[in-house]
């Protein structure tokens, strides 16, 4: 967001913003779990298997270790479809059932600047107020 606000965008993707509010469908652990986050909350992983980004966890350490010891991408897939926990896999485990262990929580790097879950229309028009006004250039 302030990212986009420095260089003049009106609008920015929120993807992460929009997971803590009132409205989203995720388990309420999830959103707890952005809130929560600090600046270092978040890793990128999957460099054989596709990039992403989620809350670091038990399942992220064990994927980087398997895939930094030389896994191959096929071990890799079979390693985050090894889920029986619940129907739908890691994913669905996490955003449904509230799993922030072994779930795949995808949050952008910006999860730890969100500091409370707000309704939609709050989201909309406060995120970006508090963009410009957390780094406003002093005076």
């Amino acid at each position: 967001m302030v990212g986009a606000l420095a260089r003049g965008a009106a609008l920015a993707y929120m993807g992460t913003r929009f997971m803590a509010t009132v409205e989203c469908p995720i388990h309420d652990d999830v959103k707890n779990a952005i809130v929560a986050a600090g600046d270092a909350a978040t890793i990128s992983w999957g460099h054989k298997t596709g990039i992403a980004r989620t809350l670091k966890n038990r399942f992220t350490d064990q994927y980087n270790e398997r895939e930094f010891a030389g896994a191959s991408p096929q071990e890799l897939h079979a390693f985050i479809g090894d889920y029986a926990k619940m129907p739908g896999g890691r994913r669905v485990a996490a955003l449904r059932g509230g799993d922030l262990e072994d779930g795949e929580v995808y949050v952008g790097a910006g999860a730890g600047l969100i500091r409370a879950t707000l309704a939609n229309l709050n989201a909309i028009f406060d995120a970006p107020a508090e963009a410009r006004q957390r780094y406003a250039a002093p005076a």
